[in-house]
């Protein structure tokens, strides 16, 4: 084509660029669940692609959209107002620590999400209790403690009773020391009891619990630590699989070590369920 001829036809209107045409929706699996994407053409325009539940997609992870991909997450997991009501006296910075932990240890199937809500909601009083109280009284002591952990006259000793209050410290020692607290906990040093009491949402307690996951009791009061290594701790335990069932009786056992407060994590379980969206 000569120089005149390039000329003239760079002076022609250009032929539009057909968008490309999909039909929502489109599933794209991913590893913790399946990812609805909505799509949305129109001429000379980027397709603009809405991901339920949110999830990071690059363009190239999409590889039949032909036109700029922009992904809008402006979802969160957990419903602002809903979370306020259900959990009132949370500390502040718990639900983004939450939505941020939950994404990032792939904890968004929503059943999964629930249990995790429910169980940490019952560890830590609602949010609310980031180091472990060992205020007990005498009577609760005999009542939730064998005697392979704390005698009976230690009990009185030690104990809330109208006489004195808890002596917190020597508790979390007797109770977390000795033999049960080395094969249990990790606690080998006659203080490790107490400095490495429950802590976090989770309540991670004993030296080899909190060195595990490279934490100490004082870390696990800032609530992106605490909700990370809470959700970490849900997913090492095997707990995923066992939330898709709504095997929460299970789960509780892996959480707690027993069943304490079962009937409160089933129910905290169902109320979470309600505040996700």
């Amino acid at each position: 084509m000569s120089f005149f001829s390039r000329l003239f036809a760079s002076f022609l209107p250009k032929k539009a660029t057909p968008a490309p045409v999909l039909t929502p929706p489109v599933t794209v699996p991913a590893p913790a669940t399946d990812v609805v994407v909505t799509v949305e053409t129109v001429e000379q325009a980027p397709v603009v692609v809405v991901v339920e539940p949110p999830l990071e997609v690059s363009p190239t992870e999409v590889p039949y959209l032909q036109a700029p991909v922009a992904v809008v997450e402006d979802k969160p997991l957990i419903d602002p107002a809903k979370f306020a009501k259900f959990a009132p006296k949370a500390i502040k910075g718990t639900l983004p620590a939450l939505e941020k932990a939950a994404r990032k240890n792939k904890l968004t199937h929503k059943d999964v999400l629930a249990a995790w809500l429910g169980q940490m909601y019952e560890e830590s009083g609602g949010f609310s209790v980031m180091m472990e109280s060992l205020n007990y009284s005498s009577a609760s002591l005999k009542k939730k403690f064998g005697r392979h952990r704390i005698s009976l006259a230690d009990c009185d000793r030690y104990g809330r009773n109208d006489d004195h209050p808890a002596n917190q410290r020597v508790l979390a020692n007797i109770l977390y020391g000795g033999d049960w607290g080395r094969e249990n906990l990790g606690n080998i040093k006659p203080n490790d009891g107490w400095d490495y009491r429950g802590a976090g949402y989770k309540q991670i307690t004993g030296r080899s619990n909190q060195e595990k996951y490279g934490v100490t009791a004082s870390e696990l009061l800032i609530p992106d630590i605490s909700a990370d290594v809470a959700a970490r701790f849900f997913v090492d335990k095997g707990c995923v699989p066992l939330a898709k069932q709504g095997n929460i009786r299970e789960i509780t056992r892996l959480i707690n070590g027993g069943y304490n407060g079962l009937e409160n994590r089933i129910a905290y379980t169902d109320k979470a369920r309600e505040i996700i969206n």
